[in-house]
């Protein structure tokens, strides 16, 4: 079973749900399970660097170098402009 558990409070709405040990699916946890818009990345973590696959707001990755950082890249470039 995976576990789920919400961003810190400043990357609120971010559901963050562990695929594995080295990966995690961020989800806007506002909108419906069903709902593909649901997912708005991944992160996977290689070689001490953590990697953003874009769903929403793009296509494309990112890199950086920790996984707070990487959560509040995945806010600003997906989230911040609902969130007004």
């Amino acid at each position: 079973m995976t576990a789920v558990w919400p961003a810190s409070p400043s990357l609120s709405p971010l559901e963050v749900t562990a695929v594995n040990e080295h990966s995690w699916r961020i989800c806007d946890e506002r909108l419906d399970e069903e709902d593909a818009m649901r997912v708005l990345a991944f992160i996977e973590r290689r070689r001490g660097a953590f990697r953003i696959t874009w769903l929403v707001g793009g296509r494309g990755w990112a890199v950086f170098r920790d996984f707070e950082t990487a959560l509040r890249a995945v806010r600003t470039r997906c989230l911040d402009s609902t969130l007004d």
